[in-house]
């Protein structure tokens, strides 16, 4: 009678333990990598739900990924929790721990085998690799993405029981939900059948129509026709479709977007043999999970000849071990096929970037090891005497000692700055980790610190454009300014289409008076990023200290049509105005951008002169005590404001 109640307390447990495990991650910040665009500098997502946001969901690739449940993801937790990350975290989390659970119920229902299904879902869950997919909000493609995985998967286990259309359309359905959460996805169909040779036991020739189990109390037969691989493939045709295009919507998406690396960086044969090498180092990851990082660069060289032969070697020897015992042990051969063939979409023969792995790629893979891990165990220490005490002990070790590690790991992910120093600990030449790490201490008021790593990145990769440019506008605040045009040259000369570095290199012509100069490098950054309101208003600066004031109007006006908000180019063509004499058209100017911002300082300064000049002197006086509230130590504001208060009767 107690039997019956250990896998819903089961379920409860793994929860709970998963939950409470990544429960202090509520308290970690952003991470400046991805996480500016996904959230806390993306616009759309800061603004909440709206019918245009959500149509924007559906429509964006900006992150080089058609993912548009992820973004309506971020969208709805901006109108319910507002823009921070806790929410952002739990949400993460929950979705994680629900992930756990469901992988344990699916298994559980098609092995009957509720220990090993139980060790199989507490290894997902706990394991220090998990880190990287739940404390990254990036991430969140991962975690919602595996969660459809994990229903769908129980889906078909349902279905398999009483196969009909009803229940296939809710495998569909919730497949579809996971590819609009994540491209990965695209292998499930593959998963699938594997799932049909061991356990479910569907293909016709297999002795065994049923899901069994060796254990004693623990089967559960779920009785189900026999069929032909032919059927079975035929069956999983709709799912191949809806994935087949699903990746190409992926693929499209990455290469517009740049994500796709070049052959000419990353040759076929380079990637193959770092395919092959990471197929191996997964392994390894996952059961020695030390060093882990966010980031693992492409090695600078190819990688070595004889590593990626033994890699390929070894992945064979297990392949044909695997196969050789499918008939006494399947699952072994379920499991290693489930590793390689999931990893497939982002082993690295199609390279996206310029990593070489990553930790968060293991988070459905690790699932197909763990099956073989765990029943393989199983199997050998069934001939032992006392296996259960042997089993029970080796589960509480092994649960004892992940879950340290992955405590210890979380600790690192805590802010940028502490996962970007271990990063930068545990790898070598990482100079995106270097980069990364500078651009936190310098958005942290220490560009003290910053510099240093921008240095150290453009020494590892001299063409690292972005660096050139951030170590630039550092050493431009110093003063440097010929040090910081040298690397802004730099950055164009490695990237021709940096608009940004073009845009800060007239600035740079702009703080030594050269407004020709100037001109021409915002042009430069206008054909290069036609929609670039800042270096609109640029430009029409630089045209008006060149006296070339229709040129300045125009180019103004296209700032401010490309971004109404835009108070700065509001001001500058008010002061255009007001030096033609249009006072009524200059006092507009600037009271739209008083209503952008309120505390605009600048603004308020140049209407106390226009007022003062009309002879309006309590206005003057009102604008000049508010740019001195926003701007004690604006020296004009406080001349003028003296002169208006020695000119008050």
């Amino acid at each position: 009678m107690l039997f019956r109640y250990f896998s819903p307390l089961l379920s409860i447990l793994l929860f709970l333990l998963t939950a409470t495990l990544f429960f202090e991650t509520a308290g970690f910040d952003f991470i400046n990598i991805d996480d500016p665009l996904y959230v806390y500098e993306n616009e759309i997502v800061l603004k909440g739900i709206t019918w245009e946001n959500i149509i924007w969901a559906f429509k964006n690739t900006s992150a080089n990924i058609w993912h548009p449940l992820t973004w309506l993801s971020y969208i709805v937790e901006t109108s319910l929790f507002g823009p921070g990350p806790t929410a952002r975290h739990l949400t993460n989390v929950f979705l994680h721990s629900l992930s756990s659970l469901v992988l344990f119920t699916a298994l559980h229902m098609m092995t009957g085998a509720m220990w090993r299904s139980f060790f199989v879902a507490l290894l997902f869950a706990v394991h220090p690799l998990r880190v990287e997919s739940v404390a990254w909000i990036s991430e969140r493609k991962d975690v919602l993405s595996t969660f459809f995985w994990m229903v769908t998967v129980l889906s078909y286990g349902y279905y398999v029981k009483r196969p009909n259309v009803g229940r296939y359309l809710f495998i569909l359905l919730f497949f579809m939900l996971g590819l609009m959460s994540k491209p990965m996805l695209v292998t499930l169909p593959f998963v699938l059948l594997l799932l049909d040779f061991w356990p479910i036991e569907r293909f016709i020739h297999n002795s065994a129509q049923s899901f069994s189990s060796s254990s004693s109390g623990d089967k559960r037969k779920m009785i189900s026709n026999p069929r032909s691989l032919h059927f079975l493939i035929i069956e999983k045709v709709p799912l191949i479709l809806l994935a087949l295009i699903m990746s190409t919507v992926a693929y499209f998406a990455q290469e517009g977007g740049g994500a796709l690396a070049s052959m000419e960086n990353y040759p076929l044969l380079t990637r193959v043999a770092n395919a092959m090498t990471s197929y191996i180092l997964y392994i390894y990851k996952m059961l020695f999970p030390l060093n882990l990082a966010v980031y693992y660069p492409f090695p600078p060289h190819t990688v070595s000849a004889l590593y990626a032969t033994l890699s390929g070697l070894l992945l064979l020897f297990i392949l044909v071990s695997a196969d050789l015992l499918s008939g006494r042990s399947p699952y072994l051969l379920v499991g290693f096929l489930w590793y390689t063939g999931t990893l497939v979409p982002v082993i690295g023969l199609v390279q996206i970037g310029s990593f070489s792995m990553a930790d968060r790629f293991t988070y459905i893979p690790s699932i197909g090891l763990s099956i073989a891990l765990v029943w393989g165990f199983y199997d050998i220490t069934s001939r032992f005497r006392f296996r259960i005490v042997i089993y029970i002990l080796a589960g509480v070790t092994v649960f004892a000692l992940l879950t340290n590690l992955t405590h210890l790991q979380l600790k690192f992910w805590r802010n940028s700055i502490t996962l970007l120093e271990r990063t930068i600990e545990v790898t070598k030449d990482n100079y995106l980790a270097h980069y990364n790490l500078g651009a936190a201490y310098e958005k942290e008021g220490m560009p003290e610190k910053a510099t240093p790593h921008y240095l150290k990145a453009i020494k590892i990769l001299p063409t690292y454009f972005e660096a050139h440019n951030n170590l630039a506008i550092l050493l431009a605040e110093k003063g440097e300014i010929d040090v910081a045009a040298r690397h802004f040259m730099q950055a164009i000369a490695a990237n021709p289409q940096y608009a940004e570095a073009f845009y800060n290199l007239g600035l740079i012509f702009e703080k030594k008076g050269s407004y020709a100069e100037a001109a021409h490098y915002y042009s430069s950054a206008l054909k290069v990023k036609p929609k670039y309101p800042e270096a609109y208003n640029a430009l029409g600066h630089s045209f008006f200290k060149l006296g070339r004031d229709t040129e300045a109007a125009i180019n103004y006006t296209k700032a401010i049509h490309l971004n109404e908000q835009y108070g700065e180019a509001y001001n500058n063509l008010g002061i255009l105005l007001a030096s033609r004499g249009d006072m009524n058209e200059a006092v507009r100017h600037f009271a739209r951008a008083l209503q952008i911002d309120p505390e605009f300082s600048e603004v308020h300064y140049n209407l106390a002169i226009l007022f003062l000049n009309s002879g309006k002197l309590k206005e003057a006086e009102d604008h000049l005590k508010r740019a001195l509230q926003t701007d004690p130590e604006n020296v004009g504001a406080k001349k003028l404001l003296d002169q208006v208060m020695d000119r008050r009767p």
